[in-house]
């Protein structure tokens, strides 16, 4: 009896180890098609996903590009005469061939000036260029004149004026010891004026409206010989020719 219950003990977990080696088969068969099947559908949806993806980036900068060809289409095109465009490239050309000498030039110069200001140390203060720039508005207002209109008709921004003034202010400075006014100067030329010059103004301010006048015509006469003398001086090398 106890070795026919040890047989089927023997009987029974040799069935047992065959029914759980078959279990985990069934379960390695089975994980393997769950596996391969998601193999399949991801390599089935990849590609189109990818392809989607690149189209999509695509089209982004496709777009991006026509937006900023659109923003500085000023860069290209400056005009458009009945569909026919005028080119950036073109203005430039003809802007050359009008003022590029004169303009080159004042460039030229108002680097010289520069330079110079620089060895001797002298600058101009922004507060410096902004008192300039309220007494011209003050004269002008005097005379009847709008500093706004006349730029405009000038074709020039304040900024622009800005600049001059700094420029002017600097040459003032380096040439102040060579530009003298006399009492005398500024009698003789208001008795000479007197119907030019602007109304409502004290006797102290009428003169020293003069003497700014008179010295702005000496240091212009005087700058133009003395910016001369600078291009004379320096090494300037061009390389463009209108």
């Amino acid at each position: 009896m106890a070795e026919r219950r040890i047989k089927q003990n023997k009987q029974t977990k040799g069935v047992l180890r065959n029914q759980k080696k078959s279990t985990v088969r069934e379960s390695r068969t089975e994980s393997y098609k769950v596996q391969h099947s998601q193999d399949q559908s991801y390599s089935s949806q990849g590609p189109v996903s990818q392809s989607t993806r690149k189209k999509t980036i695509i089209g982004l900068i496709v777009v991006i590009l026509i937006a900023l060809l659109y923003y500085f289409r000023g860069i290209f095109v400056v005009a458009l005469v009945n569909g026919q465009p005028i080119t950036h490239l073109a203005l430039i050309q003809s802007l050359e061939q009008q003022g590029g000498n004169q303009t080159l030039k004042a460039l030229v110069d108002k680097t010289l000036i520069y330079q110079e200001a620089a060895k001797k140390h002298i600058s101009v203060s922004q507060s410096e260029t902004n008192r300039e720039m309220k007494n011209l508005q003050d004269n002008l207002a005097s005379q009847g004149q709008n500093l706004n209109e006349l730029l405009t008709s000038r074709g020039m921004s304040r900024d622009q004026l800005t600049d001059q003034i700094k420029t002017e202010l600097l040459i003032k400075k380096l040439l102040a010891d060579q530009i003298n006014v006399s009492d005398k100067e500024v009698t003789d030329y208001i008795a000479a004026n007197k119907d030019q010059l602007p109304q409502g103004k004290s006797a102290k301010d009428l003169r020293n409206y003069v003497k700014n006048v008179l010295e702005q015509q000496k240091l212009s006469q005087k700058a133009q010989s003395w910016i001369s003398t600078l291009e004379k001086n320096a090494k300037i090398s061009y390389f463009v020719n209108f």
